[in-house]
């Protein structure tokens, strides 16, 4: 069977989002998630061109209009308030929410289905259909590897796996009133 197109991996990365939101509203757990989309924005002319191109790239590849778009300066400024925008590129295909809150409620899933989660057990290797760790060997038809910045602790793993795109910010709470001023309503990731 040949493999999927790669616009097909795409788009079940898209489900996947309002997968696992259905999925912490159907067993009632709140992860203090809002799907408000993505938006990369622009604000010298080089960048503006940058963003055309990879518009292009995107229409390409298969995503349409619907999947991410091009906005001007005024539009940009309506999603929120960065000191000399341009433009940007806004996608609807990403929620932010509280990673703590969202592995907690994952656990307790997974838990109440009969699965039994071991912590503070260090992975020394990852192979295919199988993890060493210090206590033993785990082995499973699907090893679902998630080391991310770990990856170089890992024998062999330094040039292994370079995660590109793993950040996120988190402070207290913001009064009403900054919200106002950057005028972030609609909660977009935002880079």
């Amino acid at each position: 069977m040949p493999a999927p197109p790669p616009i097909a991996f795409q788009r079940a990365v898209f489900d996947a989002i309002d997968e696992v939101l259905a999925i912490m509203t159907e067993h009632g757990h709140d992860v203090n998630a809002v799907k408000g989309g993505y938006l990369t924005v622009a604000r010298t002319t080089a960048e503006v061109g940058r963003l055309r191109e990879a518009l292009a790239a995107d229409r390409d590849w298969g995503l349409t209009e619907d999947d991410v778009r091009l906005l001007g300066a005024d539009e940009t400024r309506a999603r929120v308030a960065v000191d000399g925008v341009l433009g940007a590129t806004y996608s609807p295909h990403c929620a932010r929410l509280d990673p703590a809150r969202l592995v907690t409620a994952l656990a307790a899933i997974v838990e109440a289905a009969g699965v039994d989660i071991y912590e503070s057990t260090a992975a020394l290797a990852i192979h295919p259909r199988r993890v060493v760790t210090e206590r033993g060997v785990v082995r499973a038809d699907v090893v679902l590897r998630a080391t991310e910045g770990y990856t170089p602790s890992l024998p062999g793993g330094a040039r292994e796996l370079l995660p590109m795109l793993s950040s996120m910010i988190a402070t207290e709470p913001l009064p009403a009133a900054q919200w106002e001023r950057i005028g972030w309503g609609g909660r977009e990731a935002l880079s």
